[in-house]
């Protein structure tokens, strides 16, 4: 792998994560094209990744055949 030598990934680069994970590109890719080591790529993830709370309609539907009458509110996945 080529070392460029970069200390910080640039605006462009973290968009071009941005929009490769919305395509579903592994870490290994992203970090070949951007000639990064796959280990930074996941770090700028863990450091800026933004959390959403799931609900219904985006994947966190309570599926248990108790869900009327349990009071827990929160997904267990």
């Amino acid at each position: 792998m080529e070392n460029t030598n970069q200390k910080h990934l640039t605006l462009e680069d973290r968009n071009y994560i941005e929009q490769a994970l919305n395509h579903g590109m592994t870490f290994k890719e992203i970090a070949k094209f951007l000639s990064k080591y796959p280990t930074t790529i996941s770090k700028e993830i863990k450091k800026h990744r933004i959390r959403k709370e799931l609900n219904t309609f985006n994947g966190c539907g309570n599926i248990c055949k108790n869900k009327f009458s349990c009071r827990r509110k929160k997904c267990m996945w």
